[in-house]
């Protein structure tokens, strides 16, 4: 409650938000506080069903850098769970893919950014699922879904194609190579596909890759 009013109320018990919620003190809703001038009561209720309870906030404006970095320009509000971007040279943007993992499967969606900060569109490319890694390959953006590689035509924002993978865990970051192949690893699965000639298949697997995560090509 804000000043009296309510502005938000949520459930974050055991397996409340998917099946494999854990229900721990998390940082994971973000919220707009309408603050008035001079002095404003904010009120937390909280209630427990499951093994205990508490909460805990964070100042999303707030911002740690080190002091060899030089601050350039940030994206302030809209984006929902920021996981991955890759920059197109051609188009001179950078897509950002958002991965609102407590937004309805679908809801999720790659944003347009220039590079002086300027969030040209938030909803650039929509009705994707919990999009993670993404890639820039030809003339073709590449983004991992849960079931699938999005294959989308950066001119007009749309989804032209989706590559299913076999039988997937958690797919989680795409790379390409020179000769046009592309790598996705599957973080709960421990592999790598490769998609190649328009089929995907595992390429790599055993214990070196135990829950791959980010790739590069070398």
């Amino acid at each position: 409650f804000l000043n009296g009013r309510p502005i938000f109320s949520g459930n974050a018990s055991y397996r409340a938000r998917s099946a494999d919620y854990a229900g721990i003190i998390s940082l994971e809703d973000q919220l707009h506080l309408p603050l008035r001038k001079g002095s404003n009561e904010l009120l937390f209720a909280v209630v427990e069903t499951f093994g205990g309870w508490g909460f805990q906030v964070q100042d999303g404006s707030w911002l740690h850098q080190d002091p060899g970095l030089k601050d350039l320009w940030q994206v302030r509000g809209g984006l929902n769970m920021p996981e991955s971007a890759v920059y197109d040279a051609a188009r001179d943007a950078v897509y950002v893919s958002s991965f609102g993992q407590y937004s309805p499967p679908g809801g999720q969606f790659l944003s347009k950014v220039r590079l002086d900060g300027t969030l040209e569109e938030l909803e650039w490319v929509t009705g994707l699922v919990l999009p993670l890694g993404v890639a820039l390959h030809g003339d073709r953006v590449y983004a991992v879904e849960r079931n699938a590689l999005a294959e989308i035509d950066p001119e007009g924002g749309e989804i032209v194609a989706r590559h299913p993978f076999p039988e997937p865990a958690f797919p989680n970051d795409v790379a390409a190579d020179g000769d046009g192949n592309l790598y996705v690893s599957d973080s709960g699965k421990g592999v790598i596909y490769r998609h190649a000639g328009g089929e995907t298949e595992v390429w790599l697997s055993g214990a070196e890759v135990s829950q791959p995560n980010g790739l590069i090509v070398h």
